[in-house]
């Protein structure tokens, strides 16, 4: 599977809420901290395999079911979709209401072989619960306390409280 997306949202987490959170009354490290705020919010998205800002996504597959699961579930509709390169757009697909999952319009023995693939493309919601918030939050502020260290500018995982406050909503 290949996914490339566009944040066209927001951060969930603005700079004056995690100043506040962190106690920090001085402009100085700004950058850093936006920084930090993506960096936390692109590690809970990829733990919980949701989008907690709105994105476009695009996907292109190879081996799919009739039935596809489509990834980054939190959106209204699909945009588009292209099988073997024919355009479906228009068609009506039944989209499960938890799982997300399309009903693509023919069983998988009859696609082609040549130039077989599944391309989607649709506008995740980008809701984030205020737990995920204060998770990412945990996780900024161990990292901001601890930035004299080597990885000072990147976060490289969460903590195991942020890991245990997000758990229930990983997407199964």
């Amino acid at each position: 599977m290949d996914i490339k997306y566009s944040e066209i949202g927001t951060e969930p987490i603005t700079l004056s809420e995690l100043k506040t959170y962190l106690k920090v009354d001085f402009d100085e490290d700004d950058t850093l901290l936006g920084d930090m705020i993506t960096a936390a919010r692109e590690l809970a998205e990829e733990f919980c395999g949701r989008s907690f800002v709105v994105k476009t996504i695009e996907l292109t597959e190879i081996d799919y079911d009739e039935k596809y699961t489509l990834p980054f579930p939190d959106h209204d509709e699909v945009s588009e979709v292209k099988i073997n390169d024919v355009d479906y757009s228009d068609s009506t697909f039944i989209i499960g209401s938890v799982e997300k999952t399309l009903q693509l319009p023919f069983t998988v023995e009859t696609i082609s072989e040549d130039n077989a693939g599944l391309y989607v493309k649709y506008t995740t919601k980008g809701t984030c619960p205020k737990a995920v918030k204060i998770a990412m939050m945990k996780t900024i502020a161990e990292a901001y306390d601890n930035r004299g260290n080597a990885n000072e500018e990147n976060l490289t995982e969460l903590t195991e409280n942020s890991y245990a406050m997000l758990w229930r909503y990983v997407r199964t």
